[in-house]
Parts: structure tokens; sequence; C-alpha cells
């Protein structure tokens, strides 16, 4: 599938962090704001609707950016932390891509101890309607992020 939009759901210490990304002119995809904080306790339509909102700003052709320090800085510093390496360790990753008429939830393997940072579990996306409303992708956000928590408990990999 030829992804055109992409959103990313950040589960770190209870909280959600959601966020677009964009497309450089030069083709790299890029996190930019808005940058949305929830609780990952609150109510399913508002995080389905944070990340439908993530994937609306979602689009092509940001400037590619002269100073890659300050690409993302807003999300750290709402999480609280300094890099981007802290940020990552102990997140579990979903991917909300849309492309090719349909969206799908990609979960991620967190695999940060090994530098490898974290890896997609094709096998396990979870496909959505276009039309899915935002209670049916908190849903699919919660079915996603617990299948990155079953990885990287070790339950299994990437490869199922």
């Amino acid at each position: 599938m030829m992804v055109e939009k992409l959103a990313t759901v950040k589960h770190r210490g209870g909280d959600l962090f959601i966020y677009p990304l964009s497309t450089t002119t030069t083709g790299l995809w890029l996190v930019h704001g808005p940058y949305a904080r929830l609780r990952a306790a609150d109510p399913l339509a508002e995080r389905g609707s944070a990340a439908l909102r993530a994937l609306a700003a979602s689009g092509r052709s940001i400037p590619h950016p002269t100073d890659f320090k300050s690409v993302g800085a807003e999300i750290l510093k709402l999480a609280g932390v300094r890099s981007w390496a802290v940020f990552e360790r102990d997140a579990s990753t979903v991917h909300l891509e849309l492309g090719g008429g349909s969206m799908r939830l990609v979960p991620h393997e967190n695999r940060t101890e090994e530098s490898q940072g974290h890896i997609p579990m094709e096998k396990l996306a979870i496909q959505l309607p276009l039309d899915a409303s935002a209670e049916q992708v908190g849903e699919a956000i919660d079915r996603a992020l617990e299948l990155c928590q079953k990885a990287d408990k070790g339950r299994f990999s990437v490869g199922e």
C-alpha cells in the first residue's frame, strides 16, 4: 500500500502521544504538530478523534529542515524528556496509515534495547474502513497497543 497520510500513537507511562508525519520535499517522513497528549484511559472517541485529526494534518511536501535538532522538539517537551532515545525506550508505537482507499493501524515491536528501534508488525495490521468512527479508531488503537505490549513482553515477535 502506498502511504498517503501517516500518524503515530505512542503509549508511554499511561499517556498517549499522538502526532502527524508528513513528507518533506525530499520524500523523508518527519514528525510535526499539532501534538496531542491524552491519558490512555480517556474515552475511546476522544482518543480516536485525536488520531483522526493527526491523520488529517499529515501531508506531503513540507519544507526539508536545515536543523534536525528542532524536529519533534515539541513532542519531547510535552513528554517531559530531552531526547528521542528516552522517549522511545519505554514506548509502544502504532502507526495509522491512509492510502489506497483504506486505513490501517500497524503495531510495532519495541526493540530499542537492541538498537533496532520500533519494528512494524505488518502481519498484525488492523484494517478499518475510511469512514470508521472516532470510537472505532479508538478501539483499534487499543487493540494495536495490546499487540505491541504482547510483542514487547516476548509473547510473539515481528515474524508472527
